[in-house]
C-alpha cells in the first residue's frame, strides 16, 4: 500500500512538473550591455530581439532612436538602414531562389550573366565564389567605378584587376556582391529590390522592409550620419549605394527586428512560414554548407567564423551563421537549435562613430545570449569594463 502511495505521489509531482512553465531566461545582462553602450555616449540606441523557434524570448529597445534635431526615444518597431546585412537578408536570398528556379548556375562563371565579365580573365569568378568572397575581386571600389550606374558599372568593375587569384583566398568584397544584384536585375529582368518584394518580402508579409522606404513610414527610421550637409533619414548610408540609387547588393535594405525576424524564421523552418514556401529546404541546406573556397570561413551569403565575426561565433554552437552591418547590425542564428539574435543600433548616429563601441555591444550581448540559451556556455562570460 505504502509503495502505491509513492509511487502514485511521485507520478502527480512529476506531472506537476511537465505541467510548470519553464523557468524565465535570464537576459540581464543584454539590458546592462545595451544600457552601458547608450550611456557611454558611444551607442545612440538599440533593439535587441531573441528568439527559438516560433518563441520570442526578448525584444526590447534601449536609448534613442534620433538625437538630432531633437532626441526621440527608440521604439522597437524602428526601421534601421541594416547596410551588410542586406547581403544574407536579401541579395544571397534572390541568388538562390534563381539558382533554385534553374535560372543561375552556382560555378557557372560570372560571364555567363554579366557579358562585361567574359573574357579569359574572368573564368574562375563564379557566382559561388561571389557569395563566398573568394572570387578575387576588389573589397571596396571606388565610388567613381560605380558613380554612373549600371550597366555602366558593370564596365567599370571589369577594368579593375584582380586582387588574387580566384577560389585561393579569401577578401571581403563589396566589389561582388554589387554585381550579384546586378546578376539579378539581369536574369530575372527586374530590378533586385523589386525581385525581393515579388519573391521575399511580399510571400513573408514584410511590411516595414523595403530599400528606399515610403515617406509614411519615415518617421520610423533611425537617422545614421550627415552626407552632402544632410542627415540621412530613410536614404542608404553606404555611399556606393547611394550612388547606385538607393537599391544595390551589398547594401541598401531597411528593416525592423520584427521584420528580420520573420526572414530568419522561415529559413530556420526549412524555407516556409506562415503556409507560404520562399526556398526550398535543400535550397537553404545548400546555402549553409560550409565553403571550401573562401578559406572554410563563409557559406553561401553567410559569415561562419571569418574575422568579421570574431565579436558573435564563438558564443554560438559550431556551424552556426551570421552577419554584420557597418551601421552597427548584426544577426546570428544556430540551425540546429533554431536560436538566433537580432542586433539593430544607429552607432553612426549622428557623426559617423561608435566603432569600438559596437564591437563591445555585439561581444557582450552576444556572451549573455549565448550564456542564456546554451547551457553550459560555448565561451567565457564578458565582464562589463571596469
Amino acid at each position: 500500500m505504502a509503495a502505491r502511495v509513492t509511487r502514485a505521489a511521485l507520478l502527480a509531482l512529476g506531472l506537476l512538473l511537465a505541467a510548470s512553465p519553464a523557468p524565465a531566461l535570464d537576459f540581464s545582462a543584454v539590458d546592462e550591455a545595451a544600457g552601458d553602450a547608450v550611456a557611454s555616449g558611444e551607442i545612440p540606441g538599440a533593439v535587441v530581439l531573441v528568439g527559438q523557434g516560433d518563441r520570442v524570448l526578448l525584444q526590447r529597445a534601449y536609448g534613442s532612436r534620433r538625437l538630432l534635431p531633437a532626441p526621440e526615444p527608440m521604439t522597437e518597431d524602428t526601421i534601421f538602414d541594416l547596410a551588410s546585412l542586406t547581403k544574407p537578408l536579401g541579395t544571397t536570398l534572390a541568388v538562390m531562389a534563381l539558382v533554385e528556379r534553374g535560372r543561375v548556375a552556382l560555378d557557372a562563371p560570372l560571364g555567363r550573366y554579366l557579358r562585361e565579365f567574359g573574357g579569359r580573365a574572368f573564368r574562375e569568378v563564379t557566382v559561388r565564389r561571389l557569395l563566398t568572397h573568394s572570387a578575387g575581386l576588389a573589397a571596396y571600389p571606388a565610388s567613381g567605378a560605380v558613380a554612373a550606374g549600371f550597366p555602366a558599372a558593370a564596365g567599370a568593375l571589369a577594368r579593375l584587376p584582380l586582387s588574387y587569384a580566384p577560389g585561393t583566398g579569401f577578401q571581403y568584397s563589396d566589389s561582388g556582391f554589387i554585381l550579384l544584384g546586378e546578376l539579378v536585375r539581369r536574369v530575372s529582368g527586374e530590378r533586385l529590390d523589386r525581385y525581393l518584394e515579388r519573391v521575399v518580402f511580399g510571400p513573408l508579409g514584410l511590411r516595414d522592409t523595403s530599400f528606399r522606404p515610403a515617406a509614411a513610414a519615415r518617421a520610423r527610421v533611425a537617422p545614421t550620419a550627415w552626407a552632402n550637409g544632410r542627415l540621412l533619414v530613410g536614404e542608404v548610408h553606404d555611399p556606393r549605394a547611394r550612388l547606385l540609387g538607393g537599391v544595390a547588393g551589398h547594401a541598401g535594405m531597411f528593416s525592423t527586428a520584427a521584420d528580420a525576424a520573420r526572414i530568419v524564421r522561415m529559413l530556420l523552418r526549412g524555407g516556409s512560414l506562415d503556409g507560404r514556401r520562399v526556398l526550398k529546404p535543400e535550397t537553404v541546406a545548400l546555402m549553409w554548407e560550409r565553403a571550401p573556397d573562401g578559406r572554410g570561413t563563409r557559406t553561401l551569403g553567410w559569415d561562419l567564423s571569418s574575422p568579421f565575426s570574431s565579436t558573435l561565433a564563438p558564443f554560438f554552437p559550431a556551424g552556426s551563421v551570421g552577419h554584420t552591418g557597418f551601421t552597427g547590425t548584426a544577426v546570428w542564428l544556430d540551425p540546429p537549435s533554431g536560436a538566433y539574435m537580432i542586433l539593430l543600433t544607429n552607432r553612426v548616429h549622428p557623426d559617423g562613430g561608435g566603432a569600438a563601441g559596437i564591437r563591445e555591444l555585439r561581444t557582450r550581448v552576444a556572451a549573455a545570449i549565448g550564456a542564456a540559451l546554451f547551457v553550459p556556455p560555448l565561451a567565457p562570460a564578458v565582464a562589463a569594463p571596469a
